[in-house]
């Protein structure tokens, strides 16, 4: 009968541990950040009140464009614009994590960013990047989304207009060999004309 009892206590013991370690694992999964990250949605939306509202897509103008982020909060953006040359640069990042939940990512930094910018020309935007920056990403660990999303509203009061800015990544891996990048980048070619039309979420 002691053995029996001995028995059942090892074997409830290593199921409670099982749980904490499991347990442990998720947490740690959700402060994990680093990976490579694949564009997803790009998007510029210009609004006039109610009645006029234009979503212009430019997620589709690049065959890939991707975010590194290395384990020692280093990193690079790699992009292709279709019938162009492939570019790179260099980025650090930071990663802010939720008050009441320390263990969970809120926002991820990234320094030496540069931001895609829109000016409206003939009523169409056309696209620029600004000079490095800091950009900061919210963080959603369960879809493993990073997500740049800027406001403008200034001219809401004399002409009723407003415009969004969004950028957004997926994340492809958590692994950033180089072989790995190579895969992301064939991925992000299959995807463009996914992309083309990946404009969900009304903002």
């Amino acid at each position: 009968m002691k053995k029996f009892v001995s028995f059942i206590l090892i074997i409830v013991t290593m199921l409670t541990l099982s749980l904490a370690m499991t347990g442990c694992s998720e947490k740690s999964s959700s402060k994990e950040v680093t990976g490579i990250y694949g564009l997803e949605r790009m998007f510029y939306k210009y609004e006039v009140g109610t009645s006029e509202n234009e979503t212009y897509n430019f997620a589709d103008k690049y065959d890939y464009y991707i975010l590194v982020m290395y384990k020692d909060n280093t990193g690079k953006v790699i992009m292709k614009p279709e019938d162009g040359e492939e570019s790179s640069y260099s980025v650090t990042y930071t990663v802010k994590y939720k008050e009441d939940e320390p263990d969970v990512v809120e926002s991820v930094c990234v320094s030496g960013f540069s931001v895609p910018q829109y000016e409206l020309v003939d009523d169409s935007p056309v696209l620029t990047f600004s000079e490095a920056k800091e950009a900061t990403f919210t963080f959603v660990p369960v879809l493993d989304e990073l997500t740049y999303r800027k406001y403008d509203v200034s001219d809401v009061v004399n002409t009723g207009t407003r415009t969004t800015n969004l950028l957004e990544f997926s994340r492809f891996t958590m692994k950033t060999t180089d072989k790995r990048i190579e895969k992301a980048k064939a991925r992000q070619i299959e995807r463009k004309d996914v992309r083309s039309s990946n404009i969900k979420h009304p903002v």
